[in-house]
């Protein structure tokens, strides 16, 4: 029986600090143009704080995660993500909300909150599902409230193709287990449902211009915040 859930309210940075997230497709560019943010901003003599989400390193649950994401050890699928959310707790406590308190540009290749909900539907199903997306929602919701996850003060979505992350993704060595079409056609369903219901909370840039392009764009977004 459907159900209807109630979407939750965001937690937002009150801190002195600028929190940015690069979200997409892996293969979208997200990487490249968060070492392009720490340029800019360490230019302009501001202290950057920059981080991957998923911690593969340097994490209480290091050996699980890379074991996981390498194909290498079987956990079911929805227990991950409460391993993923335990580990951004510790990082958030530790790391992220003392950074912004300090002023720091916190820059996040992915935002845990909303690619929890966009993997988060693969995870639990293996293909995106909107109903599944919205429980994940107020799940995340309620993880904000009590354990100060925040949401980033800019999220920038690096729209690709499927066919094109596929393209750039294909020389890639040490691929994951979300690196795959069947994967990514269900993590591009969430990430567009997301876009959909929060269309205020991103900025959409076009991942299939020139890198340099796409830096411009962004930078652009930023002026009013840099």
């Amino acid at each position: 029986m459907s159900r209807k859930i109630s979407l939750p309210t965001l937690r937002k940075n009150s801190y002195p600090g600028l929190f940015i997230a690069l979200e997409g497709l892996d293969g979208s560019g997200k990487t490249t143009q968060l070492t392009e943010l720490e340029t800019h901003f360490r230019k302009q003599g501001k202290e950057v704080y920059s981080f991957h989400w998923m911690r593969k390193e340097g994490s209480l649950f290091t050996d699980v995660i890379q074991g996981y994401l390498s194909g290498s050890l079987s956990l079911p699928k929805a227990a991950m993500q409460y391993v993923f959310s335990a580990d951004y707790v510790i990082f958030s406590e530790e790391v992220i909300i003392p950074a912004l308190k300090a002023g720091k540009v916190v820059i996040s290749d992915r935002c845990h909150f909303w690619s929890a909900v966009a993997y988060g539907t693969w995870e639990n199903g293996g293909k995106f599902d909107p109903e599944i997306a919205r429980s994940l929602l107020v799940t995340h919701g309620v993880t904000t409230a009590a354990y100060q996850f925040i949401i980033p003060d800019q999220t920038f979505y690096l729209s690709l193709s499927v066919d094109t992350a596929m393209e750039r993704l294909q020389n890639k060595k040490g691929k994951d287990i979300y690196e795959k079409r069947n994967v990514l056609e269900s993590v591009k369903e969430g990430y567009d449902w997301l876009l959909n219901e929060f269309p205020e909370t991103f900025v959409q840039i076009d991942a299939e211009n020139a890198k340099k392009q796409v830096t411009t764009e962004i930078l652009t977004a930023l002026q009013p915040s840099s």
